[in-house]
């Protein structure tokens, strides 16, 4: 939350270079003498911007495509699983390499649809299969003969029941939209308008950080970018143990 209150531009004011880290640079400086620190909190509030917008889309494709799918069935249901299972057998970060080298503007929001459009098969699949539990219940029957129509019924109340693994699902997708920002970014094919983490780790390998001694320009990001989905991950274990009656003592 404190990147919210720092000026876009990560760079800051100019130091000395390759300064350690001390109580007047908590993180050190970078070659050019920008200070670290600044650098990651920035980075890290972008990053999870990156994170959440791209997760929230990708969870929104998979209710989407896996839930009415699996509830109108037939035809609905062959061309859903047939795009999931497409899509999810493409290699993620091979495709977003490519596509994103190919990019002419790697713009924040372009960043976030890539790692949208990719990761959105593994909840598809999952919410599939939780719907087609839920459509055999009871309460959906009597839904249908209220005179519901299908579609109302599958967003009024089937949905609904399923709100804890869909939260679970996005903290997944979360974590998971992180580590693709960072994994480009770090190979430089990241968003050009923004620095985030993954940027900061790209401009530690391309002065050669480790190769020099400056582990405080590595270490920041590359720490921040391993906690974040450990931290949603955690998250995710939590919430299950809410939402999952048989885990509650």
């Amino acid at each position: 939350m404190i990147g919210l209150f720092l000026p876009a531009n990560a760079g800051g004011p100019t130091f000395a270079g390759y300064q350690p880290p001390s109580f007047e640079h908590f993180f050190g400086t970078d070659a050019i003498g920008h200070d670290i620190f600044i650098q990651t909190l920035i980075g890290s509030w972008y990053s999870l911007e990156i994170g959440v917008i791209a997760g929230s889309i990708a969870t929104l494709l998979g209710v989407v495509v896996g839930g009415f799918g699996a509830y109108f069935g037939r035809i609905v249901d062959e061309v859903a699983s047939g795009l999931t299972n497409v899509v999810i057998t493409i290699p993620t970060l091979a495709l977003l390499l490519v596509i994103a080298s190919f990019s002419a503007v790697r713009s924040q929001w372009t960043i976030i649809f890539l790692i949208a459009i990719v990761s959105w098969p593994a909840t598809a699949r999952a919410i599939r299969a939780q719907v087609l539990s839920l459509k055999s219940r009871e309460f959906v029957d009597v839904a249908k003969q209220s005179g519901l129509s299908r579609t109302r019924v599958l967003v009024a109340e089937v949905l609904p029941n399923m709100l804890g693994f869909i939260v679970m699902s996005f903290a997944t997708m979360v974590g998971g939209a992180v580590i693709a920002e960072s994994s480009l970014s770090a190979l430089g094919l990241g968003p050009s308008s923004v620095t985030s983490l993954g940027i900061v780790l790209y401009w530690a390998i391309t002065f050669q950080a480790a190769a020099t001694g400056i582990w405080w320009w590595l270490l920041p990001p590359g720490i921040l970018i391993t906690l974040y989905p450990l931290s949603l991950l955690l998250i995710k274990d939590g919430l299950g143990n809410i939402f999952n009656p048989r885990t509650r003592k």
